[in-house]
């Protein structure tokens, strides 16, 4: 709280810290924190149900080949988040141009990073992981090229949930994550058991692309809101 009013004093918004603006900010920002709960509730589910449906052994497997989902997630969360603060400023100008050239160049590049990685994958894949981790990680190429794939379509949902963040539409984003929680629990407990790691990770692909629709959807509802009020 100290470091937020001193914060606010640096800006136009120069508001005191009533109580009556404090709980203004919790009624604005709740549904952030759920949605960052959701988000961790989403990658874990489908490793219970690998763990419970194919063993162990095969959760090992996932966790090791799930490192380059990881990676590429923390990396995109970092330009995610940096980009909200200019993406919010631009809706607020009415630029829409310029707020899409944003997305489309990130989710531009996601994409063709995510196609030259998983090419890279299925060649290179499995003797890298049995290199590095030895000879019982071997066949998990494909395994590999989808988890890529994978990483890509997730690391554009976060560009596009930061698009949505960026007009405040906190409420709009829980209510994604939460319908994506759900698609994922079913998806993954049928890949799980009809097939395998690969069916898990496909699973988890097209959740990620299920949410990404819906993001899409709502940032279009958001900009032609922001157009009309700017023709007007």
């Amino acid at each position: 709280v100290p470091f937020a009013r001193a914060l606010a004093r640096g800006t136009e918004e120069d508001r005191p810290a009533t109580r009556e603006n404090m709980i203004g900010i919790v009624r604005t920002s709740w549904p952030i924190a759920v949605n960052g709960l959701l988000s961790g509730s989403q990658g874990s589910i489908p490793r219970f149900f690998i763990n419970g449906v194919l063993g162990l052994a095969a959760l090992g497997h996932f966790t090791i080949v799930a490192y380059a989902m990881q990676a590429t997630n923390t990396v995109t969360n970092a330009i995610a988040q940096s980009i909200v603060a200019r993406m919010a400023h631009l809706l607020q100008a009415g630029n829409l141009k310029a707020y899409f050239r944003i997305l489309y160049a990130l989710l531009g590049g996601l994409g063709a990073l995510g196609a030259l990685g998983a090419a890279v994958a299925l060649v290179i894949g499995d003797p890298l992981l049995q290199f590095v981790f030895g000879p019982d990680y071997a066949g998990l190429a494909t395994l590999l090229a989808l988890c890529v794939v994978t990483a890509a379509i997730s690391s554009g949902v976060n560009i596009l949930q930061s698009g949505l963040n960026a007009s405040r539409q906190f409420m709009r984003n829980m209510w994604i994550r939460i319908a994506t929680v759900a698609v994922v629990t079913g998806a993954s407990f049928a890949g799980a058991k009809w097939a395998g790691l690969e069916g898990v990770v496909v699973a988890m692909g097209l959740t990620s692309l299920f949410q990404a629709v819906l993001l899409i959807i709502q940032i279009r509802v958001v900009t032609r809101s922001t157009a009309l009020r700017g023709a007007a």
